[in-house]
């Protein structure tokens, strides 16, 4: 029963501290300078990962990358993942700039990639959490999603990524003068 209790208490910690802390990195990076700009982030390159390793995955995916863990991904869709995360994270770029933003677009790119890895970390960690304990969905409300939670998991790592990446190199300088 002390295992029972040890599990019982991680997931707690887990679920209502370290979870709630992670997310929300995106209120703490809505209050920075341009801060809705960079709230939005952590959204774009998560989903953006997402969608691009699911199409990737369904049309080129051959070779398993988890097999045990997420038995439906593949090394081509984790590819196509950061493919398309640094591709849509240049874009994202470029739209703020025409919004009228100083944007390093290097250093954006570099933000698709580092937001697609923690996607995809967080993806695969909330598998994990589903596989140990034999849960196939975490809701109802999305049938065949596997629920709100799992759309979300891989947000949840972002916004933390996100967070560190732009108090360390931020993408955005400033807006520029009107």
């Amino acid at each position: 029963q002390t295992t029972m209790e040890c599990e019982t208490v991680a997931i707690t910690l887990l679920c209502g501290g370290i979870l709630p802390l992670l997310l929300s990195g995106i209120i703490r990076l809505s209050l920075r300078e341009s801060g809705r700009i960079y709230a939005l982030m952590p959204f774009v390159f998560a989903f953006s990962s997402d969608i691009f390793a699911y199409l990737t995955g369904t049309f080129l995916g051959r070779h398993k990358l988890t097999p045990r863990l997420s038995p439906n991904k593949t090394l081509e869709g984790s590819a196509g993942a950061f493919i398309g995360s640094i591709l849509v994270a240049l874009l994202f770029g470029v739209i703020v700039r025409a919004y009228g933003y100083e944007v390093n677009l290097s250093v954006i790119g570099v933000y698709g990639f580092f937001g697609s890895f923690a996607a995809q970390v967080g993806d695969l960690s909330f598998s994990a959490v589903k596989r140990l304990y034999n849960i196939k969905d975490y809701g109802h409300l999305l049938p065949g999603h596997g629920g709100m939670l799992d759309r979300c998991d891989s947000l949840i790592w972002t916004a933390m990524v996100i967070e560190l990446l732009s108090a360390w190199v931020p993408p955005i300088v400033a807006a520029l003068p009107q």
